[in-house]
């Protein structure tokens, strides 16, 4: 916080070095991705986080779930979106345990695990295709799902990216 204010109340340009992912985030108005010498991806954090442009800068940043054939191939058939033929990706905040959008698949898994974050929940559930998935859930105090419980889990196939 100190950081970005110093930078504001100056109106200098700060070059931050970082691996650590939540200060690249918080801290910048752009960020550079770098693999192995070369940039990735250059990017306003929400683009770096939400318009990943390659496969490394979607696993790198952030956490997600690599979707499998199976699971690609069941949002496909149940939404009528085509997708190409490659990897799957979607964040764990954009996999739900409601409803929210009128496009969302729904399937149904069963609770492998719960970690306590305070506020947050992150969940470890198993699709009845057997691949297994987190999901990020605020911790409203009421919404809490018990391992071995079965559940419904929604997928927006427009939050899934693609490399």
């Amino acid at each position: 916080y100190e950081l970005r204010e110093l930078q504001q109340r100056l109106g200098i340009t700060f070059v931050f070095v970082t691996h650590d992912q939540e200060e690249a985030l918080t801290l910048s108005d752009r960020i550079a991705v770098f693999n192995n010498g070369f940039i990735e991806q250059v990017g306003t954090p929400p683009e770096i986080y939400h318009q990943s442009k390659t496969e490394f800068v979607c696993d790198f940043i952030g956490d997600n779930n690599r979707l499998d054939e199976g699971t690609m191939l069941m949002l496909s058939q149940s939404s009528g979106h085509t997708f190409k033929d490659k990897a799957g990706y979607i964040r764990l905040e954009r996999v739900r345990f409601n409803r929210d959008y009128p496009n969302d698949v729904e399937t149904k898994g069963v609770v492998l695990d719960m970690e306590f974050d305070g506020i947050l929940l992150k969940y470890t559930v198993k699709l009845t295709n057997g691949k297994h998935i987190h999901i990020i859930d605020k911790n409203d105090g009421f919404a809490k799902r018990e391992i071995g419980s079965e559940i419904s889990v929604f997928m927006n196939p427009a939050d899934i990216l693609q490399f």
